[in-house]
């Protein structure tokens, strides 16, 4: 999506500009800010933001995966009112899971955690809930896994204990 303004950057009205809204919510959040900062701070973000240079491509850059993953956590979440997911690092996942770190990060790039980001740098966070979820299903699959039927089954308790016993006292002779 492209925004063109019609003004120049330091003429925006408030009305139609997202970063003076942007401004707006910075200097609710900050009442230490003076009543005239909204404008000052719309106009210091089109500054940087409008630049030609790298910083101004990288910030813009950070900007858009900024948003693009506050987008991805919001779209997964159940409401507006749930608490947001504590994130968790590959680390933190691994010890939660009691797992290898490489298996946690096979698990966030084969998406099999949901929910999990990858930084730009390769730095791999997941939701906590997500890990709880795999946690749940792994012992729910283990559960249901009867091995000693499985291995009567086939064949392994064919031979009574009392076989055993007998091979093992007659090797000690």
């Amino acid at each position: 999506m492209t925004t063109v303004f019609k003004k120049k950057p330091h003429t925006h009205s408030i009305a139609y500009d997202p970063l003076a809204r942007i401004a707006e919510g910075l200097v609710s959040k900050l009442p230490s800010l003076a009543a005239e900062a909204p404008q000052q701070i719309a106009d210091a973000l089109h500054e940087l933001l409008n630049g030609q240079d790298d910083s101004a491509q990288r910030m813009r850059i950070g900007m858009q995966r900024y948003l693009a993953d506050v987008v991805l956590l919001h779209a997964e979440a159940p409401s507006e009112t749930a608490p947001a997911a504590k994130m968790l690092t590959t680390e933190d996942a691994a010890d939660l899971m009691q797992c290898g770190l490489a298996y946690v990060a096979m698990l966030i790039d084969n998406n099999k955690l949901e929910g999990a980001l990858v930084a730009e740098d390769g730095r791999r966070s997941v939701p906590e809930p997500s890990v709880r979820a795999w946690i749940a299903e792994r012992d729910a699959n283990a559960a249901q896994s009867d091995y000693r039927a499985v291995a009567t089954e086939t064949g392994m308790y064919a031979i009574p204990d009392a076989a055993f016993v007998d091979l093992k006292t007659r090797r000690r002779n």
